[in-house]
């Protein structure tokens, strides 16, 4: 949740600093509301927020220079961590817990505490920090290249409406897996290649059909683990 809310916050403004301490500041705020108070929870918590915090920094780094793979890296490493940390803490609770035993909504009355942070971690990793995953792959495999500001060239230009249809897709899919529908979830694979295909074989494109082509499976590719990664942690 922590890393979600830096990267949401760096989408709406890109001001430094600001998304790392918005990010931070949520997760201590959303660790205080759910109890975590004891000394295990809170090493956890700050180990949380301070992972958040670098993450827009690693990742401004990795957009802009020749080591894309460092934010990758250390979202490994903030997962190992946090995955160590929270053996020894406690369940979630506090003024939080009690308002998920409060509310009436069904799709909320078979979660605790604990499956509602882990729902709502795995929902904000679907939107902004789903595209800069994607992105961040691509320049890995050297798919598309930046500037010094970390703006993209290359394919991405021309294959418009990426950022603003991966998290549909992601939240799509994430939806239909949750409720148990596989094949739909199937159906919107295969529709995405077909209403790309257009662009792909555009007679104006064909010097570049191979990069697009490449792109689109790359991008794609990634967009779809990070939604059933998600579906595997919540199932």
């Amino acid at each position: 949740m922590g890393i979600g809310f830096t990267d949401l916050a760096h989408s709406v403004r890109h001001t430094r600093f600001v998304p790392g301490a918005c990010g931070a500041t949520a997760a201590v705020v959303v660790g205080l509301l759910a109890g975590l108070t004891g000394w295990p929870d809170l090493v956890a918590v700050l180990a949380v927020a301070a992972f958040a915090f670098g993450w827009e920094l690693v990742v401004s780094r990795g957009f802009s220079s020749a080591a894309p793979g460092l934010p990758l890296t250390v979202l490994a490493a903030a997962a190992a961590t946090v995955a160590l940390l929270s053996g020894q803490a406690g369940a979630a609770g506090g003024p939080l817990g009690e308002w998920v035993g409060q509310v009436p909504l069904p799709v909320l009355g078979r979660l605790d505490a604990d499956g509602l942070l882990l729902l709502a971690g795995v929902v904000l990793l679907q939107l902004s920090t789903g595209n800069v995953l994607v992105r961040l792959a691509l320049a890995a495999t050297h798919t598309i290249t930046t500037d010094s500001h970390g703006a993209p060239q290359g394919p991405e230009r021309r294959l418009k409406g990426g950022r603003l249809l991966g998290p549909l897709e992601r939240l799509f899919i994430l939806g239909l897996g949750l409720a148990g529908n596989l094949t739909a979830a199937a159906i919107v694979v295969a529709a995405k290649g077909l209403l790309r295909w257009p662009e792909l074989s555009s007679p104006a494109e064909q010097r570049e059909v191979h990069r697009l082509t490449e792109y689109f499976l790359v991008g794609t590719f990634v967009s779809w683990l990070v939604a059933l990664a998600g579906l595997v942690l919540l199932s």
